[in-house]
């Protein structure tokens, strides 16, 4: 094989590697929305009931909510997300939370496959009528730690991926000078 077939062989491997790995230590979600609601200000807590709780209260559907967990999520960071999904479209709440789990695949393009058991959360993302006994008490509570982690999460995940995207250019950059070299 050639030094410009070798090198770009390896260009392609170490790209392909870097892109499981970023998604290997990111928690990611989404929200399909079911209804939209009057947003005037975002809650100052999110409420969380699990399968099974009682739910004693009225509420407004805003959407379905699903987490995924990285490879080493804890149940905190996948919670936080959740919360945050909730909070950015106005819920005050998440109900009737349930916990899952997803087989997902590592090195995907190399032989030696790694498999992982990724957590999922799901739930309903609701908004509490405020004039309930919950909605009243909960509008005495004020927790937005889980906006700051999802913010600081995101941040550190960008830069990751910056710095691969950069590792990546240099490769092919060093690829391009050693092609141009053995031909001369």
């Amino acid at each position: 094989m050639s030094i410009k077939k070798t090198i770009s062989y390896l260009l392609i491997m170490s790209l392909l590697h870097y892109s499981c790995v970023s998604s290997k230590i990111q928690t990611f979600g989404t929200i399909t929305l079911l209804n939209t609601v009057d947003c005037q200000e975002k809650a100052q807590s999110i409420l969380l009931y699990f399968q099974g709780e009682p739910i004693a209260f009225e509420y407004d559907k805003i959407g379905l909510i699903e987490v995924d967990g990285a490879q080493y999520a804890s149940d905190e960071e996948i919670l936080n997300y959740m919360k945050y999904y909730a909070w950015e479209n106005c819920a005050n709440a998440v109900i009737n939370i349930e916990v899952d789990y997803k087989t997902k695949v590592e090195n995907r393009y190399e032989e030696e496959k790694e498999y992982y058991d990724a957590k999922i959360y799901r739930g309903l993302a609701v908004k509490i009528d405020k004039e309930t006994l919950v909605g009243k008490r909960y509008l005495e509570t004020s927790d937005l730690g889980f906006v700051d982690f999802v913010n600081q999460d995101r941040e550190q995940n960008s830069r990751v991926s910056v710095a691969g995207f950069v590792i990546g250019l240099l490769i092919v950059v060093i690829a391009v000078i050693v092609g141009s070299d053995n031909e001369e």
